[in-house]
């Protein structure tokens, strides 16, 4: 006897088990599955409680994905507002990519605006990624400025370009 079925998110809808299945038989669970609009990686686990349960606990289910294109990057633009002309802001960008291009490597360049890119590896555990540190010199010109970071798995034609903007200002 199934007793429920229930998911972690909202974005995991489980529909067509019956509720009594005789001993030895079976049923198919379909899934729908709805995550973010957010590109890259995402997971979800999907619990259903029977009666008599061979243990205290429900069978999981574990449902992981990917959303969006190939390579990921968040935040998808870096607003900086407005800065001090000439001085170098840091932030830190997420790289996320689907498993083909597990082997690669990370390359990030700027364009537009001098600034410095390091790769390192992603701060979270299990995740395909990479997190990067960059350091954005604001222009020494007062008034608007925009750039962007161009970043590609080394080896794969598929880039994504980060927008970069903000205002430089002269404080007195």
């Amino acid at each position: 006897r199934v007793l429920g079925v229930d998911a972690t998110c909202g974005c995991v809808v489980a529909t067509g088990m019956p509720p009594r299945l005789a001993s030895g038989d079976a049923g198919t669970l379909t899934l729908a599955v709805r995550p973010s609009r957010r590109p890259g990686p995402f997971r979800a686990a999907l619990r259903v409680w029977i009666d008599p349960a061979p243990t205290s606990r429900p069978a999981t289910l574990e449902i992981r994905g990917y959303t969006g294109s190939r390579l990921a990057v968040r935040p998808k633009q870096l607003d900086l507002g407005p800065r001090t002309a000439g001085v170098l802001v840091r932030r830190r960008v997420e790289v996320a990519w689907v498993d083909a291009l597990a082997d690669g490597s990370v390359e990030a360049a700027f364009e537009g605006l001098d600034g410095s890119v390091d790769v390192e590896a992603s701060p979270f555990a299990g995740r395909l990624g990479a997190s990067l540190r960059l350091g954005v010199q604001v222009p020494t010109t007062p008034g608007p400025f925009t750039g962007r970071v161009v970043v590609r798995v080394t080896g794969e034609s598929e880039c994504v370009a980060l927008p970069v903007r903000g205002v430089a200002v002269v404080r007195r």
